[in-house]
């Protein structure tokens, strides 16, 4: 929503003291046609500026207070793909120099949940394939045992989760070993990676709507990875864990359902549904997983 601000403001500018029922699709090519700049790709135009007014007008269409939707069908010719210069995932050189790092005293002045993100984030996107974001929000409670079996519970209850569907995550053996288990524990309950009782500033606009603080979390995360060494601007610094994740289970055959139920990706087929895995099932295929050795 807060990128979608510019474009509301842009749109209130270009049709400026006009009602919105008068926007005719005519118009709407006109405007898209100005979205492309220097500044702005086409994937951007597409993905936030044509989506944005296309999805605010057919919300007014619902409501009959248009006839029509002007942006529907309205496009930005894509330019050629650009190539891929790199897989996705971390070379060994890149996830060795971050979990290394997070072996490392932190600063002194760094607040406890700032350290904990960089301690442990890392390792549990490593071992689960976990969106960075839905590993931020985790609180102490969702680290929970299952008659004997380590989980982690990825809930929208605790934040944001793609699909809105929770979904339970075996902690693999090395994470148990490290003392993560111990670390949740020693929390009791709350947010592990953020400070939920720090006063934050209210959201008077509702296009400039304040960051959740694991948004903020997993922002900080991502800075310090940079700050690391880890500077190729064709991989992620905290998303290329997923791609790692599942790069490491496949050659470790795990077979792709069970990879798919651990990273929380959608069932590809109605056959899925029917043999989506366990958790035993998924704990299982987790002891094959290599553990991450460092130097």
């Amino acid at each position: 929503m807060n990128r979608w601000r510019s474009v509301f403001l842009n749109l209130d500018e270009h049709f400026e003291g006009r009602d919105i029922a008068s926007v005719m699709n005519e118009e709407a090519i006109k405007w898209k046609g100005t979205l492309v700049t220097s500044e702005r790709s086409a994937v951007v135009a597409n993905d936030i500026w044509l989506t944005a007014a296309r999805t605010v007008f057919a919300w007014a269409l619902a409501n009959r207070l248009v006839s029509m939707n002007p942006f529907e069908g309205v496009s930005v010719a894509m330019p050629p793909e650009v190539q891929q210069l790199r897989e996705r995932e971390f070379s060994e050189n890149e996830w060795r120099k971050v979990l290394n790092a997070s072996l490392l005293p932190t600063p002194p002045r760094m607040s406890v949940h700032n350290a904990a993100a960089r301690r442990w984030v890392p390792w549990v996107c490593a071992y689960t394939g976990s969106r960075p974001g839905e590993v931020t929000q985790l609180r102490a409670q969702d680290v929970q045992n299952h008659s004997g079996l380590w989980v982690i519970r990825i809930t929208p209850e605790a934040g944001a989760v793609k699909g809105r569907r929770a979904r339970v995550v075996p902690i693999h053996e090395h994470l148990v070993e490290q003392g993560f288990i111990a670390f949740a524990e020693a929390r009791g309950n709350g947010p592990l990676f953020y400070d939920a009782d720090r006063k934050r500033r209210e959201a008077s606009d509702p296009f400039r709507p304040v960051r959740a603080p694991w948004v903020k979390a997993r922002e900080k995360l991502a800075e310090w990875v940079r700050s690391l060494g880890v500077t190729d601007p064709n991989i992620s610094p905290v998303h290329a864990w997923r791609h790692t994740f599942k790069r490491r289970a496949s050659r470790a055959g795990i077979e792709r359902h069970i990879r798919d139920a651990i990273c929380g990706h959608k069932l590809r087929d109605v056959g899925d549904k029917y043999e989506a895995p366990t958790v035993d099932d998924m704990a299982v295929a987790l002891r094959r997983f290599p553990r991450y050795e460092l130097t």
